[in-house]
């Protein structure tokens, strides 16, 4: 189960790298899932408008299109898939970053996350009250939620992040690994979120020029995820808050005022002794 923009997101993935045998028979079986969130889409476009299946099948594609030409491919290297009939660069102009973040299907988010709150318990349920009083109260919390693998940290994250993108707010999820990052929704590495330089000192500021997508995505965001802190050296979350107090100027307010809630189980790492050599006893 996923939302149209995921399943978009996979059918150019299959498109690109996997090469199916019936790329065409593939879109007809699943272009109504593939394309269920676009009505709402087209609609905030245009509201007084009504528009037909098929229309909603050609800006799918539309949008299958723009994903394929970032890799120097587009539809037309694919015969059996069907042309696009129209012109559907309709699309509001301005911030790629900031159109992701606010492509959700708010009615499906306040679902998911009435469905995740019967199933949480207690310590899940005060987590969850604490991010969502310091996101509606702007009070820029800094919040660690520790445990142990296998007990529901993502799970809750998940949850925090619908809950906060049902109100039309930003959350950014990120993660110390890729694989840690494939599991929250939306979530991407901790040094593509922001730009943290690979090479780092305790005086190092993240690659984030003012003005850029970045500066104006973290201008609206309101709540920040990063899970698996544990795993990143001190100077990266230091960098992040450094680059985020001076592009906000709000060198008093942690991380520029945005909740930020780590996750993470410190005994999943290991301790580092500089210097220090392994023996055996």
């Amino acid at each position: 189960m996923q939302l149209g923009s995921s399943l978009r997101s996979l059918f150019a993935i299959l498109l690109l790298h996997c090469n199916p045998t019936s790329p065409g028979l593939l879109w007809q079986q699943f272009r109504h899932h593939i394309c269920d969130d676009l009505r709402h889409k087209l609609h905030t476009i245009y509201p007084n408008r009504d528009f037909t299946d098929e229309e909603d099948y050609m800006y799918g594609l539309h949008l299958i299109n723009r994903i394929l030409i970032k890799s120097n491919k587009s539809l037309t290297d694919y015969p059996e898939m069907p042309a696009i009939q129209g012109d559907w660069h309709i699309d509001v102009p301005g911030n790629r970053l900031l159109q992701e973040q606010r492509d959700y299907n708010i009615h499906q988010l306040q679902t998911t996350v009435a469905q995740n709150l019967l199933l949480f318990n207690n310590e899940q349920r005060q987590a969850y009250d604490d991010v969502m009083d310091s996101v509606n109260n702007n009070k820029g919390k800094i919040i660690f939620l520790h445990s142990a693998g296998g007990c529901g940290k993502t799970f809750v994250c998940n949850t925090i992040a619908a809950a906060v993108r049902a109100q039309g707010k930003i959350a950014l999820c990120a993660a110390s690994s890729g694989i840690a990052a494939l599991l929250l929704e939306g979530g991407r590495t901790a040094h593509s979120t922001f730009k943290i330089p690979i090479n780092i000192h305790e005086a190092s500021a993240c690659r984030i020029p003012r003005g850029s997508d970045v500066h104006q995505l973290l201008e609206q965001t309101s709540l920040a995820i990063w899970d698996e802190i544990p795993m990143q050296h001190k100077h990266a979350p230091n960098a992040v808050d450094r680059t985020i107090r001076d592009l906000l100027h709000k060198n008093n307010n942690p991380f520029g005022g945005i909740t930020m809630l780590f996750g993470g189980d410190f005994r999943q790492t290991l301790p580092i002794i500089q210097r220090g050599v392994t023996g055996s006893r």
